[in-house]
């Protein structure tokens, strides 16, 4: 495979990978969001919350009432020294 048939593929794939990414945008805002699950979320490498995530479409919720975040933390062994 030439560098050139690489870039096209890669111009291909880039353009797929923006469509996915508009319907999941679309299909998060079409989402009522009935059901929660509290989960890691990463927003930078070496910084890691616990949030309340969608069940359905993964859309970030917010962050967990104190004691349902501490329960959360207790039982998966997550702490500040874990990460």
């Amino acid at each position: 495979m030439t560098n050139e048939e690489i870039k096209t593929q890669v111009d291909i794939m880039q353009k797929e990978r923006e469509a996915c990414t508009a319907e999941i945008d679309r299909l998060k805002k079409l989402c009522t969001h009935d059901k929660y699950e509290l989960g890691y979320y990463s927003w930078r490498i070496g910084s890691c919350d616990i949030k309340k995530i969608c069940a359905y479409c993964g859309e970030i919720l917010g962050d967990p009432e104190f004691e349902e975040g501490r329960e959360f933390s207790k039982k998966n062994n997550f702490s500040a020294g874990n990460i």
